[in-house]
Formats: structure tokens, C-alpha cells, sequence
């Protein structure tokens, strides 16, 4: 009789702990469909700032066609000022999906080229002859 009531006892125990696991579990996929694609992009811009580390705070980086300077670096957001002193808030997206040139870490771009000057003389080679 002892054995029926600790049986019957463990199962109930284990339906009701099923129970709250079927709840919780159903409200974590829930989240995950939610905020799924937020957290992705956040895990993302981790990955980005801590590992790869393209740039940092004071950095010039050419992105796309804009060169700007970085001022503060979030998860969401970055906070850059451009060559006209404007203040822009750049969503995480756009410089994870845009090719960045980072110009503070590059080496120093010369450029050299020639000019052949032509003044319209004539070189009479008979004269020195």
C-alpha cells in the first residue's frame, strides 16, 4: 500500500512539474520569436567590438561613402560625427552590413606621379654638330 502512495505520489509531482516546464518553455519561445532577431544583432555587434575590434572611440572610418568619427560604441547604436561636425546615431546594422575602411589604423596613403613638360622646342640636332 506504501509503494502505490509513493508511486502515485512521484507521478503526480512529476505531471506538475511538466506542467510549469510546458509554461516556461512556452514562454521562452515565445521571447525567441519576439526578440530573436534583436538578439542576434546584439550577439553580432559583440562579436564585432570585442573579437574583430575594427575600430575604436576616436577612430576616422570611411563606411560606404561617409567618412565620420567615432564617438561612442553601443550595442545598438553608434554615435559618430562627420567631417561637418553633425552628430549621427548609425544603427548597428548598418555598419555591420557596410565594408568599413578604418583611416586612424591605416598606414599613410602617398601618392606619387610624373609630368612630362613639353615646352614646344625644337632640338635641331645639326647645331651641335
Amino acid at each position: 500500500m506504501r509503494c502505490r502512495g509513493l508511486v502515485l505520489t512521484v507521478a503526480f509531482q512529476f505531471f506538475k512539474a511538466l506542467r510549469h516546464y510546458v509554461m516556461v518553455s512556452s514562454a521562452l519561445l515565445a521571447f525567441a520569436f519576439v526578440f530573436g532577431s534583436t538578439a542576434a544583432i546584439m550577439f553580432r555587434a559583440l562579436i564585432m567590438i570585442f573579437s574583430t575590434n575594427p575600430f575604436g572611440v576616436g577612430d576616422w572610418v570611411r563606411m560606404g561613402d561617409d567618412t565620420v568619427k567615432i564617438k561612442e560604441i553601443g550595442l545598438n547604436f553608434y554615435v559618430v560625427v562627420n567631417f561637418w561636425g553633425e552628430v549621427l546615431f548609425v544603427p548597428v546594422t548598418t555598419m555591420l552590413d557596410s565594408k568599413i575602411f578604418n583611416l586612424s589604423r591605416s598606414p599613410p596613403l602617398w601618392m606619387s606621379y610624373n609630368v612630362h613638360l613639353d615646352l614646344g622646342g625644337v632640338h635641331d640636332s645639326r647645331a651641335h654638330s
